[in-house]
């Protein structure tokens, strides 16, 4: 009796302490918790996730362009009938293992025509939107390294897929808003052309990271 006594008050404990750990992961502050369970068939890649785990992936090429801890993985503004989503992490070299210099700071930089957003509570509004990179009003623009500015992209095919919208609640709260979904650019320079393909991204956005720039008057 006394060993099935102490079996039980282990396991109570032990859930006590699980369920702690589950409660501080959500009260944290959602927009810094970054949480990357790799693909199953890409180890290199964020598994795509609808939870608003702060990450985001794609094939570059031979390399990989990823989240990174230490940096601010979105942001994302409204401005006179545009909006801006800012994609930041790290361009992850992979095809010299023994170079020194597996990883450059890089960032993508998307613009479209959309609806009012006044703020992240409006971003509900981009549920299952596919935005046409080579429409009328976008653009689409990238930073690689040290460059001191951001190159607009000849992009000549491309996609940005907001899946899914959700609110983010807590105890029936509203704290934030995911937005899930897929994009993929192709893009031309010179004669080459350049392919980032199987993009996933699933972010957690409060009034920290979106910004909404209101209209001259």
């Amino acid at each position: 009796m006394k060993a099935g006594y102490l079996f039980l008050s282990l396991v109570a404990i032990i859930c006590f302490f699980g369920s702690c750990s589950r409660h501080n992961v959500v009260t944290h502050d959602i927009t810094e918790e970054i949480i990357f369970i790799a693909d199953e068939s890409d180890h290199n890649l964020p598994a795509y996730t609808e939870s608003g785990y702060n990450t985001f992936g794609a094939l570059f090429e031979k390399d990989y362009f990823v989240v990174n801890k230490g940096i601010t993985p979105l942001k994302m503004q409204y401005h006179q009938g545009k909006m801006l989503v800012v994609f930041d992490g790290v361009r992850k070299r992979t095809a010299d293992f023994y170079s020194s210099n597996l990883y450059a700071p890089m960032t993508m930089y998307f613009t479209f025509p959309f609806d009012e957003c006044k703020s992240y509570e409006d971003l509900l509004k981009l549920h299952n939107t596919k935005i046409n990179l080579t429409a009328t009003g976008c653009e689409v623009k990238m930073k690689i390294g040290e460059a001191s500015s951001a190159t607009t992209l000849d992009v000549v095919e491309g996609e940005l897929f907001f899946r899914r919208a959700q609110n983010l609640n807590i105890d029936d709260n509203r704290i934030g808003v995911i937005l899930s979904g897929t994009f993929f650019v192709k893009f031309k320079t010179g004669s080459e052309y350049t392919v980032i393909k199987n993009g996933r991204f699933d972010f957690s956005i409060n009034q920290n990271y979106f910004t909404y720039i209101s209209p001259n008057p």
